[in-house]
């Protein structure tokens, strides 16, 4: 997708979200990565509002910010739900999900989730007067038993029509803001060669989702910020103390630092080709040169 198409989109969808005062896009980062043993999902906390315009008026106020908890986790249940882009439809789905997904379907919600979010949205869209309208939301699913799961839902153009698409991701998953450039470093060191060769243990990933969140921040830092992680294991499932994404994340600005430093403060005695001749006087010789072999 180009440049220009992406633009475009935004300014259109932020027409319609002065109308509605739903999130901005790009808004928010989740990132769940599947290991030998689990699974890890890890986002940002910022949630960013547009006024909500009421009918003939042309006025409003500037947007604003929260910091609050994008991840439902039902810990009694096995079931942890991110929520990204339109919030309050998001979080409707993820509520639903982490609530009543039945025990019989873990093994595979995706036909259930599809339903359940179909009349989400057919709900939301008879509040809104509006039967086509196309509203933006994205899950990352967790599913603990009976083995770990990880599951991506969306709503996105479905056989020519506007509905909920899901997943199952067998190894990574961004929602939110999934053109962000801070997904290069799951995508470089855990989804690719060499390192895609083999899964790690999920703690081991715990700190490459929270850098991947953190540097999100870099390239969009007024619509992400923070870090909440919930991972999987043998044991069930656990949220991190915010002691623990405190040390996270000033570990995670630390190795952005001394990245830099490497890359900056490299210093190598570069050698170069022979110059090309380029003065005429040099041309010359070489083409009276020529002519006399001949």
């Amino acid at each position: 997708m180009s440049t220009v198409t992406i633009v475009r989109s935004l300014l259109q969808r932020n027409q319609q979200n002065l109308l509605t005062g739903e999130e901005e896009l790009p808004m928010t980062m989740q990132i769940g990565i599947v290991g030998s043993n689990g699974i890890v999902i890890a986002g940002d906390k910022r949630c960013t509002h547009l006024p909500a315009l009421r009918p003939n008026q042309f006025w409003a106020t500037g947007t604003h910010g929260t910091n609050s908890s994008k991840i439902i986790v039902n810990y009694k249940r096995g079931i942890a739900v991110s929520a990204a882009r339109d919030m309050e439809l998001a979080m409707d789905i993820a509520r639903e999900i982490a609530a009543h997904l039945p025990e019989d379907q873990y093994s595979d919600p995706v036909s259930w989730i599809q339903d359940q979010a179909a009349k989400i949205l057919e709900r939301v869209r008879r509040e809104h007067n509006n039967p086509s309208e196309r509203i933006e939301a994205h899950c990352l699913i967790m599913v603990n038993r009976p083995g770990p799961k990880l599951f991506r839902f969306q709503f996105a153009v479905v056989d020519g029509e506007w509905g909920p698409f899901c997943q199952e991701m067998t190894r990574l998953a961004i929602a939110g803001d999934n053109v962000n450039a801070a997904i290069y470093w799951p995508e470089a060191y855990y989804n690719c060669f060499p390192y895609g060769r083999k899964r790690l243990p999920v703690k081991s990933l715990v700190p490459l989702a929270a850098h991947t969140v953190v540097l999100a921040h870099r390239f969009t830092p007024v619509s992400v910020n923070g870090l909440e992680v919930v991972l999987c294991d043998e044991t069930g499932l656990h949220k991190l103390s915010d002691q623990s994404i405190e040390t996270l994340m000033q570990t995670s600005e630390e190795w952005d630092k001394q990245f830099g430093k490497t890359i900056f403060d490299y210093s190598q005695d570069f050698t170069f080709e022979p110059e090309p001749y380029q003065d005429a006087t040099s041309a010359s010789h070489v083409s009276d040169a020529l002519s006399k072999t001949h």
